[in-house]
């Protein structure tokens, strides 16, 4: 995905109301569903929209939608606070199945990641479930490193990354 002028292709726009339809599709995608099954997720999402604490993306590649992000503040209500206070915390997914299993997920997880260093971040969280092995391959290859195993009583287990900016460029 490195084009050699280190720009990059991706770009992460606002999330609106009218965007719902579309993540409402990738809901019912089944690379999405397995790991948000929640019937509420889309919901939660829309409540973002209007939030401040909570920061919703559409990910998009060149003019195409390919994914879903939002980051928020680690803070000291964050179940992981303990553990990286003052980090971000991003959440995402890779809608269209057909964007699977070609390098997006670790390209674009790296672009935000430049973008949150550019903004003065030092640290930035993950936190998927531990048999989640495609999202976690993405995240170590984006730069992220295991923090901790965790358990917490809203998500159950889940394993801990953190990537440290400033990052090395291409990793």
């Amino acid at each position: 995905m490195a084009n050699g002028l280190n720009v990059t292709p991706y770009r992460f726009i606002p999330l609106g109301y009218h965007h719902l339809s579309l993540l409402r599709r990738w809901f019912d995608e089944p690379n999405v569903r397995q790991w948000y099954s929640d019937p509420s997720g889309l919901e939660d999402i829309a409540d973002h929209i209007e939030e401040s604490d909570v920061h919703p993306y559409l990910v998009m590649f060149g003019h195409m939608p390919i994914a879903y992000l939002q980051s928020y503040e680690v803070d000291g209500s964050h179940p992981y606070a303990a553990s990286a206070r003052g980090a971000i915390g991003i959440d995402q997914f890779v809608g269209p199945a057909g964007f699977l299993r070609q390098g997006h997920g670790s390209a674009f997880i790296r672009a935000y990641l430049r973008t949150c260093e550019a903004e003065g971040v030092s640290q930035v969280i993950v936190d998927p479930k531990p048999n989640n092995l495609r999202a976690i391959r993405a995240y170590r290859k984006a730069g992220f490193e295991d923090l901790c195993y965790d358990r917490s009583p809203e998500e159950g287990a889940v394993l801990l990354l953190s990537a440290h900016l400033p990052m090395t460029r291409e990793q």
